[in-house]
């Protein structure tokens, strides 16, 4: 491929898009770029379904990429993402995009406004009064005054939801509810959305699960009690991780292990469902735009992953001709 392009492989949690993508780089002699939260930091691997990158075929980028328990903004990710690509582009190599975090997917077509943190801690520090306010909630009171529709949507604590909106409204001049980002395509791209009739992405999503467990997610999880890593998960609400470090928590372990695993089994269907209802959403507002025609996207079942594959080379050369001849 001799354009600037992006494959991305999305699609709900437990759909199979890992085992996909490195098959269709492979055909395309491609490279793998991650977009899935979990899969950025190091000690989580078994409970994000982190592939096998360091022994995969092809080469794999941006996993592993945080040893600490630090945010990575959607803002942040859409800049690493982009270097990554000019990188491969640069080497004629396609990158393969492919992950579920549906919002850093998002961030690459409607970028959020770029963080002024110096601009939000004058703030903060220019108001906290003698009383020794929280300054999150000042933060959130001011944010209440200018756009109450947005603070309601907000708990007062959470500083980066809080400092997002402030943000718009200081540099933008605009109520955060009503700021809509504006398209804007880096690159060609050819979208591939896999799916699964429910009742197997379900048994899949369950199956999963259980062999997490049996891989050794609880041992993963076990040294994070107590340590930075624990609040950082309880803030990231990553699914299965907060579940398991209550569970080792209790006076007990061994008591009722098996309403954990259905726990677990139950919110990954749930984070699934989400998914696929932003997905929707994303899809609607892709197709509506004026750019629209940069974006080619598909929406494949994978039960067929053969007869799958070749219908995306056809795709991808349909889409490419397409684009050489504009």
């Amino acid at each position: 491929m001799d354009t600037r392009t992006i494959i991305i492989i999305c699609g709900p949690t437990g759909v199979g898009k890992s085992d996909f993508a490195e098959l269709l780089a492979q055909q395309i002699s491609g490279e793998i770029v991650n977009m899935d939260l979990g899969q950025f930091y190091t000690p989580l691997s078994i409970g994000t379904a982190k592939p096998d990158w360091r022994n995969a075929r092809v080469p794999h980028h941006l996993f592993d990429i945080l040893d600490t328990p630090q945010n990575f903004t959607v803002v942040q990710y859409r800049d690493r993402l982009l270097q990554t690509c000019n990188a491969l582009w640069e080497r004629n190599v396609t990158p393969v995009v492919v992950g579920g975090s549906m919002f850093y997917l998002k961030s690459l077509f409607f970028p959020p406004a770029v963080a002024h943190e110096g601009l939000w801690r004058g703030y903060a520090a220019e108001n906290a009064d003698a009383s020794h306010h929280n300054v999150n909630e000042g933060g959130w009171e001011e944010l209440n005054a200018i756009d109450p529709d947005r603070a309601a949507a907000l708990h007062k604590n959470d500083t980066y939801r809080i400092n997002r909106a402030m943000e718009i409204w200081r540099t933008k001049g605009i109520k955060p509810s009503l700021y809509q980002p504006n398209l804007e395509m880096p690159c060609n791209v050819i979208m591939l959305y896999l799916t699964r009739n429910r009742d197997d992405l379900y048994a899949r999503i369950d199956t999963r699960v259980i062999m997490m467990l049996q891989a050794g997610w609880l041992d993963e999880v076990r040294p994070l009690c107590d340590t930075p890593w624990e609040t950082f998960l309880h803030e990231k609400k990553l699914i299965g991780y907060n579940e398991l470090l209550g569970y080792l928590h209790q006076s007990d372990e061994g008591d009722d292990f098996d309403s954990v695993i259905r726990i677990i089994q139950q919110r990954s269907r749930h984070y699934a469902k989400r998914q696929q209802t932003f997905w929707r959403g994303l899809e609607k507002r892709l197709k509506d735009s004026y750019q629209a025609e940069r974006t080619s996207q598909y929406t494949l079942e994978t039960d067929t992953v053969n007869l799958t594959l070749w219908d995306v080379n056809l795709y991808i050369k349909q889409l490419l001709d397409r684009l050489k001849n504009r």
